[in-house]
């Protein structure tokens, strides 16, 4: 009977825990780039770059991708899908590009799970 209420106290505890803990977080990382910042800039805008080094392209290098817009500028939308169940399927769009300093984009995971995450 001692063990049963200890499980339901633990069981408690996590529920409290969880009900308090918040509901967003971020994460940054950050990497040192030995080449000058307009090169650095002009790389990343272009999102098809992304093909170089995307994880996920690198699970299902078949997977199928559109693209809307044009690369480089607000509004363009690269989407993907795929049958390999940790690539899914989503899109990205270039929300804000501020010359030399930020490209804000927003990804859309539409499988196997909905979420959106600001880049």
């Amino acid at each position: 009977m001692i063990f049963l209420y200890i499980l339901l106290g633990i069981i408690a505890l996590l529920i409290v825990l969880a009900l308090a803990a918040p509901k967003k977080y971020d994460v940054q990382r950050s990497i040192i780039v030995k080449r000058p910042l307009t090169e650095v800039y002009n790389y990343l805008k272009f999102v098809k770059n992304q093909d170089h080094w995307s994880p996920w392209k690198k699970r299902d290098p078949n997977m199928k991708q559109t693209f809307t817009g044009t690369d480089g500028t607000v509004g363009f939308v690269s989407k993907w899908e795929s049958d390999h169940k940790q690539v899914g399927s989503g899109e990205q769009e270039i929300m804000t590009l501020i010359e030399n300093e930020r490209v804000g984009t927003e990804i859309r995971f539409l499988k196997p799970w909905k979420s959106v995450s600001n880049g």
